[in-house]
């Protein structure tokens, strides 16, 4: 349902708030003698300007064209379909150039910059562009009409800059509560390296037993190849995109029917509860531990099902997302152009099994730190959340902010 504009709010472009929109200085991506710092594509990857994901080019004559001011927005128009039109302000002087696969917004004196990067923050916004972009193989693409043409409601500026204000404030809570929530993580794994990491250092420390996973285990090794359907409901089907550092995203999981489940796949495609999964393709060696009864792997995610007489199934979790966990697995993946981690490696990999008692007292101590972990990760989320509607009532007009 269309919400009416707010009286002295405009329908406009967003070529109508800028000065211009320009693609950046192409320069060659293999030079090593540059000095000159210049943005690449990845230097928006995390929604703000990353001076540690700069490149550098050489000095010329034309570049000075390319330099960047403060308020300046970069505009990632070519990009996968995930990250397409993610947005980064130049919130300080320091210098940088424009680089190529990137466009560049410089706002005009009818929006305030903090504003206009609000607008292209939204899901709204986002939304639209990515259904607007051309599509190819593990790459998308927006031009620069399809970007100047988007249109949205503008309020006045003094309105635009009390909008910005409390988004801003919103936004420092969760900047404060991501770094916060950053230290603990780190600090999570010291604790997994000093508890779990001298067992793949050396496998015979503590009066541990060296064991491979594969003698420790009563199974090695991955999920179904075969199509399988989904529902709206049903049991879960993971592929390596659901396992994360620790835990499983059943959020963005999606379900097979049951019918599928009991006949188009064999019980190794299955995992108990208990059963550990290691993401062997995409993004390599997260860990986690199956806690929910119908659960389905893809053949992107090894299973691992521990022998419980001989390791505890925690303890064996951990030991894998320690530091050394994961260089030892990662050491050992292969593959010319895209990595994978082989089965057969992973299950020759050898670790030191300590005594039950051993494991379950290291295991209970990590567990007490994944749960101050989760404990500040939920608020953050609704913090997230709340920010989103915010917003979305404020961007809209459907709240409004007093003067």
């Amino acid at each position: 349902m269309s919400v009416e504009m707010p009286e002295g709010w405009e329908d406009v472009s967003l070529d109508d708030c800028l000065y211009d929109l320009r693609n950046g200085w192409t320069y060659d991506t293999r030079a090593t003698n540059g000095t000159l710092p210049i943005t690449r594509i990845e230097t928006v990857s995390n929604g703000q300007i990353d001076y540690a994901r700069v490149g550098y080019t050489t000095t010329d004559d034309r570049i000075e064209a390319f330099r960047l001011q403060e308020n300046d927005i970069l505009f990632s128009h070519i990009n996968s379909v995930e990250h397409i039109a993610k947005v980064a302000i130049k919130s300080d002087a320091r210098l940088l150039y424009h680089g190529m696969n990137l466009m560049r917004l410089r706002p005009n004196e009818r929006v305030a910059p903090a504003f206009l990067l609000a607008r292209l923050q939204s899901d709204k916004t986002r939304a639209h562009y990515r259904a607007a972009c051309k599509r190819a193989i593990n790459q998308a693409s927006l031009n620069k009409g399809e970007v100047s043409g988007y249109r949205f409601p503008l309020p006045p500026l003094d309105e635009q800059r009390r909008i910005a204000e409390v988004l801003g404030s919103v936004d420092e809570a969760i900047a404060t509560a991501q770094s916060a929530l950053k230290a603990s993580q780190a600090i999570h794994q010291i604790l997994l390296e000093r508890l779990f990491g001298l067992f793949i250092i050396n496998a015979s420390t503590n009066g541990s037993v060296g064991m491979t996973i594969e003698a420790c285990c009563k199974r090695v090794t991955y999920g179904f190849t075969n199509p399988m359907p989904t529902a709206t409901d049903g049991p879960w089907l993971l592929t390596a995109l659901n396992i994360r550092h620790g835990w499983i995203d059943y959020e963005n999981a999606r379900h097979t029917s049951s019918e599928a489940y009991a006949n188009l796949i064999t019980e190794k495609s299955r995992p108990p509860i208990g059963s550990i999964l290691v993401t062997k393709d995409g993004t390599l060696g997260r860990v986690a531990i199956v806690d929910r009864h119908d659960v389905c792997v893809n053949q992107s995610v090894a299973v691992l099902s521990p022998d419980c007489d001989v390791i505890h199934p925690p303890f064996l979790s951990y030991l894998l997302q320690s530091g050394s966990g994961q260089a030892k697995m990662l050491s050992e993946s292969g593959g010319s152009s895209v990595k994978h981690i082989y089965i057969s490696k992973l299950a020759k990999m050898e670790i030191g099994v300590p005594t039950l008692e051993v494991q379950r007292e290291n295991a209970v101590l990590a567990e007490e730190s994944e749960k101050a972990i989760q404990a500040q990760t939920a608020p953050l989320r609704r913090l997230m959340q709340v920010r989103t509607i915010i917003a979305s009532d404020l961007l809209s007009g459907r709240v409004r902010v007093p003067a």
